[in-house]
């Protein structure tokens, strides 16, 4: 049975890369290939092993704002309180019921932590102008998703703040779809001349970068 799985999963991924071929011929591109970063932007940028030491480091400081956009479960939000020990942390997801609430004891309690349903945009775009710190955005991964997301994180963190974009990648390898976070984001900082500051990796190249924001273009 393994084997035979193997083999269906061999079999299936040549038919893909095959039609894949085709439609470049036809199309273009079947990925939304993110555009090259100039090296200026870049001269400055750590890599660090995993996402947990990148906002464990000396480029987050303590007490400051946050929003997580994607929350899942609440097991990052959880390192961001414990690493990062925020005034104020917003929860961002589309379905909050999937939010593990013991991640949080007594956060919701005190009101340090703050959870908001709906679409991560218009959340977002509820907030007055510059109030946060850092704002992680693990949202939609769909390429016009993340546009609405950076737009809207954008105009509500503050100039020097920190943007950090999960999965920054092209094409997620665990669920075969198109991912346009990296296209996203590099359009992103092509446009406003932000610096990026930290790369965290990831063992299978869901990557973290994090911009520190530029709002002087």
């Amino acid at each position: 049975m393994t084997e035979d799985l193997k083999k269906l999963v061999e079999a299936s991924r040549i038919k893909f890369s095959k039609a894949v071929r085709e439609y470049r011929q036809h199309f273009g591109n079947y990925i939304d290939v993110a555009p090259k970063l100039p090296q200026v932007l870049l001269n400055r940028c750590k890599v660090f092993a995993d996402r947990a030491t990148l906002i464990d480091s000396y480029l987050i400081n303590k007490n400051l704002v946050w929003a997580e956009v994607g929350v899942d479960k609440g097991d990052f939000s959880r390192k961001i309180l414990d690493r990062c020990r925020p005034s104020m942390l917003h929860l961002i997801d589309i379905d909050t019921s999937r939010i593990n609430m013991e991640n949080f004891g007594c956060e919701i309690e005190s009101g340090s932590v703050l959870i908001h349903e709906g679409d991560s945009s218009k959340v977002l775009s509820s907030f007055s102008e510059d109030y946060f710190d850092v704002v992680y955005i693990d949202g939609d991964h769909y390429y016009e998703g993340v546009v609405r997301d950076i737009e809207a994180a954008h105009k509500k963190v503050k100039a020097n703040g920190l943007l950090i974009f999960n999965d920054y990648a092209c094409w997620s390898p665990g669920f075969m779809y198109k991912c346009g976070v990296a296209r996203a984001v590099n359009e992103y900082i092509l446009e406003t001349k932000c610096e990026v500051v930290a790369l965290a990796l990831q063992a299978s190249g869901y990557y973290d970068l994090a911009v520190r924001v530029n709002k002087v273009i």
